[in-house]
């Protein structure tokens, strides 16, 4: 990823290092504390908050300072974190055993596994909760706006993780094979992909929504499509890569989905089928994010969103 990427990724982890993690430090007991700034610290993509501040119009700054921020950057910073607030909890609670029952996580071992499981839960409880303080404290008609998609997509997220393991475990999906046995390659990918738009792509068509929110849009819903498609294509990626990529490129147990049996892009399309599938919906997505709209005096966003949907298609972890 360029440049650009990185000065935004840079501007996020310094907020997070700084305001957020005081913030963390004056709740709860301090092992509470412990358990949740290890996961949100932990590094990763930050896809979420970047896809935000970018739609949003932020400029990342040279000399960035998080506890010198006007009051339109403290709110674009807090809702972003807020985003990834979300995605750690989430991840958190999809590694425990009764889920998708994972040791790594970010190249280290998971939440539960470095604490234990019940410490890991309520990890994942509190930032789910802190989240919602982040875009509902000082609260105008955006922060209003953006609580609601937050606890939308944040919900829809939950639902899909729900399909998810549900069509895993077997039984959810043999009642739908058993009953539209005619089409099952088309009905399962049909279950494939609103499973991928509800646990996945929620949060990313959040990030966008959030942040055309932020730039001043009262109508965002082409950012909310364009973050739908982008999170389609980002799990795709992630189901080709579980297959193609080993554990120490991806910072997380590879070869989990086939060995599960769970249904992905790959075992229904093949290898060489999936890699077909993401091109096609790649190049599909390079036309959709040259027709969003942009406030006039805000900095242009298509540009760095096109850049990061080439780097979802052709990332590598």
């Amino acid at each position: 990823m360029d440049k650009s990427f990185e000065d935004y990724v840079r501007c996020v982890e310094a907020y997070l290092e700084g305001p957020l993690r005081q913030l963390i430090q004056s709740l709860g007991p301090p092992e509470l504390q412990e358990s949740v700034l290890y996961s949100l610290l932990a590094g990763g993509k930050r896809i979420r908050p970047v896809l935000a501040l970018v739609a949003a119009g932020y400029a990342p700054a040279e000399n960035f300072d998080p506890f010198a921020l006007n009051a339109a950057e403290q709110r674009a910073f807090a809702h972003a974190s807020a985003l990834e607030c979300i995605h750690c909890y989430s991840l958190i609670h999809d590694d425990l055993p009764s889920m998708d029952n994972d040791d790594l996580r970010r190249g280290q071992p998971s939440n539960h596994k470095q604490f234990n499981e019940w410490a890991a839960v309520l990890a994942g409880d509190a930032l789910n909760t802190l989240a919602f303080q982040l875009t509902s404290t000082n609260c105008d008609v955006a922060g209003l706006e953006n609580t609601a998609i937050l606890s939308r997509c944040a919900l829809r997220m939950v639902a899909g993780q729900f399909l998810d393991l549900s069509a895993e475990r077997g039984s959810f999906l043999q009642e739908r094979e058993a009953f539209f046995q005619p089409h099952a390659d088309s009905e399962k990918m049909q279950l494939l992909e609103s499973i991928h738009l509800e646990k996945t792509a929620a949060m990313i068509e959040a990030s966008l929504a959030m942040g055309a929110v932020l730039q001043g849009h009262e109508d965002y819903s082409a950012y909310a499509a364009f973050g739908r498609g982008l999170g389609l294509l980002f799990q795709m990626v992630d189901d080709f890569l579980d297959e193609t990529q080993d554990s120490s490129t991806l910072g997380k147990t590879a070869g989990k989905d086939k060995k599960t049996g769970k249904l992905t892009i790959v075992s229904l399309l093949g290898v060489e089928g999936a890699k077909d599938e993401i091109q096609k919906r790649h190049l599909a997505l390079k036309d959709e994010v040259q027709r969003l709209p942009v406030k006039d005096g805000v900095r242009n966003p298509q540009p760095m969103l096109l850049n990061l949907l080439d780097y979802f298609a052709v990332r590598t972890s």
